[in-house]
């Protein structure tokens, strides 16, 4: 099985490391010659997907399917238009993007279905949170402590149609995979969302043992739900936060997240790439793509810089070199990182897994005491 990813940023991080552990062969399409996911295909092309040469093309498209694992408007089109040219399969729903990709969309349709979400300002109480309908994630997010300081913000920009605010919702923040093949949806492991001081996640845990059971499972009916909503032919995920019982949906987005099923797959088993490009190359959700394991696990980002030990979000991978994945590094299981022997300065994703939740732990401090000791 060979796969072409386009785009070498957070998403394309994500696909390349879940089809190598499938064991598929990858081309990843990136115009950024630097860019992250470079170094862990098999075969990099560095060109824009508009522009590329024949030999390129024909690289591309030799693929048994394609994955765009990006946001960028231009490339999507570009990548839909060259499916349906080449006839090559494509791992992705363009109909549900287009409504997960506004969250002014994504919200109408969250209220048309009765399903729980924060309300929109002036209705609530503050603080808010105001963002762009646009991005995804936490991108241009702006917490607003009062009525007043939401009022001025969305007073004081032209374009205040293009953004939402929201009243803010304080619990913890959860996370769903949803992949659907048109007719059925599936859900798989809940993840823990933590985020750093700009909402940014920084870490993903999973299990989540303090989420009752009864949560658990109507968290995964708000997922199959939505899937049906949408008609799901592809991957989204859903973000909830929750808060007195209650599950607010925050946000959906129709495409290969980041950081939850690196997640998923230390935690069960089960590799949400492959599942979703069997499904998508059958067009059915394939039948055995249940738990298969019950670790827990946790997924987080490290630099150092400047001789401190920092914990932040995924945008420090952003400015991170070309990555490779190294086993035991600092004494994790796992760390994807552009870290070199002796250098002074690096980013990394650290994955720990164990059966036993405190094992676990004593694993993850024993890695910070290892990036402290290179820090001093």
């Amino acid at each position: 099985m060979k796969v072409g990813i386009i785009g070498g940023k957070l998403q394309g991080i994500e696909a390349c490391y879940l089809a190598r552990e499938a064991g598929y062969k990858i081309v990843l399409l990136d115009s950024n010659v630097n860019a992250q996911a470079s170094t862990l295909a098999d075969k990099f092309l560095c060109c824009d997907i508009n522009k590329m040469s024949k030999a390129e093309k024909k690289t591309l498209t030799e693929c048994d399917l394609i994955l765009p694992a990006c946001e960028n408007t231009e490339v999507l089109a570009a990548a839909r238009d060259l499916a349906i040219e080449e006839n090559v399969p494509i791992a992705f729903d363009f109909d549900a993007y287009r409504i997960s990709s506004s969250k002014v969309k994504s919200d109408l349709l969250f209220a048309d279905n009765g399903i729980l979400a924060p309300v929109y300002y002036p209705n609530g109480n503050p603080p808010y949170i105001i963002k762009p309908s646009g991005e995804s994630g936490s991108h241009g997010i702006l917490y607003c402590e009062s009525r007043g300081e939401t009022d001025m913000f969305l007073k004081g920009i032209p374009d205040s149609g293009e953004w939402i605010a929201q009243e803010y919702i304080e619990g913890p923040s959860y996370s769903i995979e949803v992949i659907g093949d048109g007719r059925e949806w599936r859900t798989f492991t809940v993840t823990k969302i933590h985020t750093d001081d700009t909402f940014d996640c920084c870490k993903v845990t999973a299990p989540c043992p303090e989420l009752p059971e009864r949560l658990h499972q109507k968290f995964a009916e708000i997922g199959q739900l939505l899937g049906a909503i949408v008609g799901l032919r592809g991957i989204m995920d859903v973000e909830v936060i929750e808060k007195d019982g209650q599950l607010y949906v925050l946000e959906i987005d129709a495409r290969i997240p980041s950081q939850t099923p690196i997640a998923v797959y230390y935690a069960s088993g089960v590799n949400l790439l492959e599942v979703l490009v069997q499904s998508t190359l059958t067009g059915k959700l394939p039948g055995d793509c249940g738990q298969k394991i019950n670790r827990h696990v946790t997924y987080e980002h490290y630099m150092l810089s400047r001789g401190q030990v920092i914990q932040a979000g995924e945008h420090i991978m952003n400015d991170a070199g070309p990555l490779t994945v190294v086993r035991g590094l600092f004494g994790a299981d796992y760390v994807v990182t552009d870290y070199k022997s002796g250098c002074e300065e690096f980013r990394g994703i650290f994955i720990n897994s164990d059966e036993n939740l405190q094992k676990l732990e004593e694993k993850r401090a024993h890695v910070l005491r290892q990036l402290q000791k290179m820090a001093d």
